[in-house]
């Protein structure tokens, strides 16, 4: 079953403080591919890439576990480490 979709959301740094805002589409079937763009404010901080091998979610389930991927992105683009 081929998926696709698009999520957004925010992630606030525990070293930095500031809000970061994601915007991901994600498409595949058995494996998805996921880009994410990052921002705070007006400015672009980071481009994000990334898939998901094995997949058999879809719908929100599916998009939830590409916004803990992106998430997961952020937080080590940054230097920090997932609790």
């Amino acid at each position: 079953m081929h998926n696709s979709g698009s999520c957004e959301g925010t992630y606030k740094s525990v070293s930095d403080g500031k809000i970061y805002q994601y915007k991901a589409s994600y498409q595949g079937a058995d494996s998805i591919a996921w880009s994410a763009s990052v921002s705070w404010g007006q400015t672009q901080a980071l481009s994000r890439v990334g898939s998901i091998s094995h997949n058999i979610l879809s719908g929100h389930s599916l998009q939830e576990l590409v916004r803990a991927h992106v998430v997961a992105s952020i937080q080590h683009a940054l230097g920090e480490n997932a609790a």
